[in-house]
């Protein structure tokens, strides 16, 4: 494996948030999903990402990639996505981008994710979101393969959800 995995969610119009940093459902089994998904490894996020989150993520090695050089404490900072794999331990199959949109796409343009997990959220919030939104990367421009689409589960607090895999080529 050369490269780390991606993991997010988004509606069925590829959103994923809002620009306010917010997320426009609340899935609670999609949040213990993602939990169990990235507990024990390395996630990875832009700063506009970790600036919504009040602490670092527990059980997990939380990197953020910012130009600006320092960070809040308990993170650790890299100034250039490019330099993930300098980190102590680097494990790209315990290594997970999580967001924001920008670096999911540079991730994922510059060939650097091997796995994409994606939950889908049954709803379609592009009109309801004020304030305007952040898309998910758009995977028909990836080739793909062995891409299973997981069922329909059951409704967890705003909407129904499934999980997509794929591994990219």
């Amino acid at each position: 494996m050369f490269g780390m995995m991606a993991i997010w969610a988004q509606d069925l119009g590829r959103v994923m948030g809002c620009r306010d940093g917010s997320i426009p459902w609340n899935v609670p089994a999609d949040l213990k999903h993602f939990k169990e998904r990235t507990r024990g490894g390395t996630v990875v996020m832009g700063r506009h990402t970790a600036d919504t989150l009040r602490r670092p993520l527990p059980g997990r090695r939380n990197v953020v990639v910012t130009g600006r050089g320092t960070y809040r404490s308990g993170w650790t900072v890299l100034p250039d996505p490019s330099m993930v794999r300098t980190l102590d331990s680097y494990d790209p199959a315990d290594t997970w981008c999580i967001g924001g949109a920008v670096l999911l796409d540079w991730y994922l343009r510059e060939g650097w994710v091997d796995d994409v997990v994606v939950t889908v959220v049954e709803l379609d919030t592009s009109v309801d979101a004020g304030g305007g939104v952040v898309y998910a990367p758009d995977l028909s421009h990836y080739p793909l393969r062995g891409a299973h689409l997981g069922p329909w589960r059951a409704r967890s607090g705003d909407a129904r959800w499934r999980v997509v895999t794929a591994q990219l080529q």
